[in-house]
């Protein structure tokens, strides 16, 4: 639900298990005038809600540092850099969700190729 907008929502109808919009021939399909809007299964709440999960630039800018930083090794951090304690915090944090998507990447991936041996 991440990628569709509250605004998107209120039109269009939104599969919630593929996390996309509702299709019929390849068309998506227009809410239907009066239909209630899926906000209560969304992680987002409601629309005033979603503002505030939005990211800042300063969070873009954080996760540019992130990005840089693992694909040099930390090469591209400065001195100043390594010496601020709130942006290592951010890193931090950062890594840690990265690390997760990764681990259950992993685990999905092993899973399939279980599956597709037991298969033979």
């Amino acid at each position: 639900m991440a990628r569709i907008r509250c605004e998107e929502c209120r039109i269009w109808v939104v599969d919630l298990k593929k996390e996309r919009f509702a299709t019929r021939a390849g068309e998506r399909q227009l809410r239907p005038p009066g239909a209630v809007t899926p906000c209560r299964h969304c992680p987002k709440q409601n629309p005033d809600h979603a503002k505030t999960l939005r990211m800042s630039p300063a969070d873009w800018k954080t996760l540019d540092i992130y990005l840089e930083s693992r694909a040099t090794c930390g090469a591209t951090l400065t001195d100043g850099m390594t010496a601020d304690m709130l942006l290592r915090r951010r890193l931090a944090v950062i890594d840690g969700v990265f690390r997760s998507f990764e681990r259950q990447q992993a685990a999905e991936s092993l899973a399939f190729q279980l599956v597709k041996l037991r298969m033979k």
